[in-house]
């Protein structure tokens, strides 16, 4: 009796670290999140910097939108030593600068600091990338954009049946590859492959393997899902990414209440206001706060804050990819539009910061 109760507290405890992030990596991501607070709350990028840096020493390989994101903040307020550092990390990422090439501060930054950026050597850095694993990542992905774009001139009507069929089973067998790699390697991130400069989302073709698979719902073949939350749990996959690659393309959302995008404005489900929950809404929005906090998200309402800030005042900034806004048009159709406008509210930035302080205000 004493040996199967000894038995199942082991079990427990095994489980129970394995569901949840490590002390060191929460607190990484508490001063990230005060981080970004500070940037889009008060615009004191002074002690952003100071957050990025706490959280940079207790992580040894930060993730990449926390580097950039740094980087700008430190140009900004000519903190040239450790903007110089930033810029250092990021170029032995692999990550080219293209997004942010044509900005005054980057040019600024480039031509005071000619000699140092023509001393950097990354070789020791990216002597350590997987180039054979990079190159069977771009395979894969080559393979599930080819037979998608097959797709785009039946965009207006359903593709042929025999098409379809093929693509399942090519989607199908490119997740079991996938799924094999991630099983050998770990999840496959920036300091093992590199950064991806293909796109500005910065989104390797091959993750699109993992949308496409959750996109399948309960018909999905091969579920990726508990690998990439492993991922996460080892600090390999950046926890705002694991919800994009996880949610990206569902209608049920267990970490998100995603903005819609209506024209030039933007909309939330009512549920945003909890003067507006019902029981059901109460229960569904705790729910997703739990599993956020879980992972070392900001609540539901900073998150959407940042969004709005993100889409209206500076896109620079990597806060939340730009998966979490689903747009539409007028051309959607009477339905849909009615749905949105029955459901959801309209949002501004400052609207929802007025709301948000005069609710704390209202605590004291």
């Amino acid at each position: 009796m004493i040996k199967k109760t000894l038995l199942l507290i082991c079990l427990f405890c095994i489980l129970y670290t394995y569901g949840q992030l490590s002390e060191t990596l929460q607190k990484y991501y508490d001063y990230t999140n005060k981080a970004e607070y500070a940037i889009v709350i008060s615009n004191d990028k002074k002690a952003a910097s100071e957050y990025y840096q706490n959280a940079f020493k207790l992580k040894k390989q930060p993730f990449f939108d926390d580097i950039y994101n740094s980087f700008i903040v430190n140009t900004e307020i000519h903190n040239n030593e450790r903007a110089k550092k930033d810029y250092k990390n990021l170029r032995c990422l692999g990550y080219n600068f293209s997004t942010i090439r044509g900005f005054k501060f980057f040019k600024d930054f480039m031509e005071n600091n000619q000699d140092f950026i023509n001393g950097i050597d990354c070789t020791q850095e990216q002597s350590k990338f997987n180039y054979i694993l990079k190159k069977t990542l771009d395979s894969l992905g080559k393979s599930d954009q080819y037979l998608g774009r097959l797709t785009v001139p039946f965009s207006t009507k359903r593709p042929d049946e025999a098409l379809i069929k093929k693509l399942n089973k090519n989607d199908s067998l490119n997740a079991v590859k996938l799924k094999e790699v991630i099983e050998k390697y770990g999840f496959p991130n920036e300091y093992m492959v590199g950064v991806n400069n293909q796109v500005d989302a910065f989104t390797p073709d091959y993750q699109l393997i993992i949308i496409h698979q959750q996109k399948k719902g309960k018909e999905i073949n091969v579920d990726l899902v508990p690998l990439l939350y492993k991922a996460v749990l080892e600090g390999k996959l950046r926890n705002r990414n694991f919800v994009d690659l996880t949610e990206h393309a569902t209608l049920k959302k267990d970490y998100n209440l995603p903005l819609i995008g209506l024209d030039s404005e933007y909309y939330i489900n009512k549920s945003i206001y909890p003067e507006s929950r019902d029981k059901k809404d109460k229960k569904e929005i705790d729910r997703i706060e739990e599993n956020r906090k879980k992972i070392g998200l900001p609540d539901v309402s900073k998150t959407t804050l940042y969004r709005l800030f993100k889409v209206n005042f500076n896109p620079l900034y990597r806060f939340e990819p730009t998966s979490f806004i689903q747009y539409f048009t007028e051309s959607c159709g009477e339905q849909i539009l009615n749905n949105i406008t029955n459901n959801a509210v309209k949002l501004t930035f400052e609207d929802y910061l007025k709301y948000l302080n005069d609710k704390n205000n209202n605590r004291k």
